[in-house]
């Protein structure tokens, strides 16, 4: 069976089991808990972000700060525990030469594929970071020409019939985190070197939560997070909830919060 063949075949297995599988109000509920019974979630090193209640049960959010892709752990006065994973993938070209060494031209004008004729050499399945590494991210390129910015990711909800794109530097049409972090302004006459060494990710393994990360320095970073919100009744205009924080050092230095639509 060649590798096409077995990734569909896969597909719709992995579907089937899906639609099969029931899920109960109680499972649906419980989504992403870890009940006080079960092994205990550490928070040791954390950082307590903030206290809040909810359905009269107080809870407890923390931040592990000391890397960049640290979790989310929520901790309810009951003993249950909700932990959202944070992830990130660098939007900027790291492979050095791009493009396995090849030429465009070479790319371009050959009739046989010369990168997956390179990634294939083996006569296996190709190493991932060989094949990340073959082209440089979408969008990853400067943008030259001038005017409105160009998008990389959106967000939106099951609510909504429209989204909201999100743009390089984690703004959208009307939150600009440049307007609280002289960082991230443009210099006149420079290239903004800080919007083009992004990495964007998700919060919590899934839309609607986009992460947008600007590194300044090996240890400060400014970190955008942006999610629809789902008790919002327009149907053609997304309000989004933001967090715009710097963090130096594993500590959060300044951050923002905003809501917009």
């Amino acid at each position: 069976m060649d590798r096409r063949s077995f990734l569909q075949n896969l597909a719709t297995a992995a579907a089937t089991v899906k639609a099969l599988t029931p899920v109960t109000p109680a499972a649906q509920a419980t989504a992403g808990d870890t009940s006080g019974g079960s092994a205990p979630v550490s928070v040791e090193g954390h950082t307590l972000i903030c206290e809040f209640e909810q359905n009269n049960r107080a809870w407890k959010a923390y931040e592990d700060l000391r890397t960049r892709d640290g979790v989310m752990t929520f901790v309810s006065s009951t003993g249950t525990t909700r932990v959202m994973p944070k992830s990130t993938e660098a939007g900027f070209a790291e492979a050095e030469p791009p493009h396995l060494g090849l030429s465009m031209d070479d790319i371009g004008l050959s009739g046989p594929d010369l990168l997956a004729d390179k990634l294939l050499a083996g006569g296996n399945d190709p190493d991932p970071v060989q094949v990340r590494s073959a082209a440089p991210p979408q969008g990853s390129a400067p943008q030259q020409e001038r005017g409105r910015g160009r998008w990389t990711t959106f967000v939106g909800t099951k609510e909504a019939h429209d989204v909201t794109p999100v743009y390089a530097a984690g703004s959208t049409r009307t939150w600009l985190p440049s307007q609280h972090f002289p960082e991230l302004r443009p210099v006149p006459g420079q290239r903004q070197q800080q919007q083009e060494k992004r990495s964007a990710g998700l919060v919590g393994g899934w839309m609607p939560a986009a992460r947008t990360v600007i590194e300044l320095s090996p240890q400060s970073y400014i970190e955008h997070i942006v999610f629809g919100d789902v008790e919002a009744t327009d149907k053609f205009i997304v309000q989004t909830w933001h967090r715009s924080a710097k963090v130096e050092n594993g500590k959060i230095t300044k951050v923002v919060y905003g809501y917009t639509y």
